[in-house]
C-alpha cells in the first residue's frame, strides 16, 4: 500500500470511533445455504475422524449474523448448541424462526475469557474468526480448557488483507503500529498471523492435528489463497 492508502485507510479507522458498530454482518443473500456449507466444513468432514453430532455439545464461536450452522448442529441430533459473541449481532431474518429455542445465544461473551464451566463441548468451532481475535494464545487456551478430552475443534481462518482481498498478503509489510492505527476500531481488523503461525500455534496449544489444509476463497476458488482450515482433537487421557 502506498502512503495515501494508508493514511486514508487510518482517518477511516479514527472516524469508526464515532460511529456505532453495525448490527448486521449481512455478507450473504442465502444464509441457509451458507449454513450448510459451513456445517459441512466444520462437522460432516470431521466423520472420518470419528466425530458423530449425535448427542454431542457443540459449541460456535462468532456466528455473526445467523444461527444456521448452530441451528443445523441442533436439528441434525446435538444435544445442545451454543453460540457465543462478542456483540449482539441483529439475526432475525438471517436464522430459522425458531432458532432461538433450539440454540442457547450468548452475547456478549468474549472467547478469550467465556468464564463458561471447563470441559463443556465435544466440538468446538468457528468460521472466519480467528483472525479477527486480538490475543489468539489465550483464546486457544480457553478453546482447550472448554474442550472435553478427545473432543474436536474445527476452524476456518481468513489470513488474508482484510482491507483488499485482491491483495492477500499485502498487510504483512505493514508495522504493527500503523496497522493498528488503520484497523484497530474496524471488523477489517486482523492479527495477521500467517498460516504456518497457526499451525504452530495450534500444537503448541496441546492439539492433535487431524486436518492442516491451505484454501481457496471466492475470489480465487481454483487455487489456495483463503486462509487455512484445521482440525484437531483434546488430546485424551491414557487408559490404565
Amino acid at each position: 500500500m502506498n502512503a495515501l492508502e494508508i493514511a486514508l485507510e487510518m482517518a477511516r479507522n479514527a472516524s469508526a470511533t464515532l460511529m456505532p458498530w453495525r448490527e448486521s454482518l449481512d455478507y450473504y443473500q442465502d444464509w441457509e445455504s451458507y449454513g450448510k456449507g459451513v456445517y459441512k466444513t466444520h462437522v460432516e468432514q470431521l466423520a472420518p475422524f470419528g466425530f458423530d453430532i449425535n448427542g454431542k455439545d457443540v459449541l460456535e464461536v462468532g456466528p455473526g449474523s445467523s444461527l444456521w450452522t448452530a441451528y443445523l448442529c441442533r436439528k441434525r441430533g446435538a444435544k445442545s448448541s451454543v453460540a457465543i459473541d462478542t456483540r449482539r449481532f441483529l439475526i432475525k431474518g438471517n436464522s430459522p424462526e425458531d432458532a432461538l429455542s433450539l440454540v442457547t445465544y450468548l452475547s456478549p461473551c468474549n472467547v478469550e475469557d467465556t468464564e463458561l464451566p471447563p470441559n463443556s463441548f465435544d466440538l468446538i468451532y468457528s468460521h472466519a474468526v480467528l483472525e479477527h481475535v486480538r490475543e489468539p494464545k489465550l483464546v486457544l487456551s480457553e478453546i482447550r480448557r472448554l474442550l472435553r478430552p478427545g473432543g474436536y475443534i474445527s476452524h476456518q481462518i481468513d489470513t488474508r488483507n482484510h482491507l483488499d482481498f485482491s491483495r492477500p498478503n499485502e498487510h504483512l509489510a505493514i508495522p504493527e503500529w500503523v496497522w493498528k492505527l488503520m484497523t484497530s476500531n474496524r471488523s477489517s481488523y486482523t492479527n495477521r498471523y500467517t498460516v504456518p503461525m497457526w499451525v504452530e500455534l495450534f500444537r503448541a496449544s496441546g492439539f492433535d492435528l487431524l486436518t492442516v489444509r491451505e484454501t481457496e476463497s471466492l475470489q480465487h476458488p481454483d487455487r489456495p489463497d483463503g486462509g487455512l482450515l484445521i482440525q484437531a482433537r483434546k488430546p485424551a487421557p491414557e487408559s490404565g
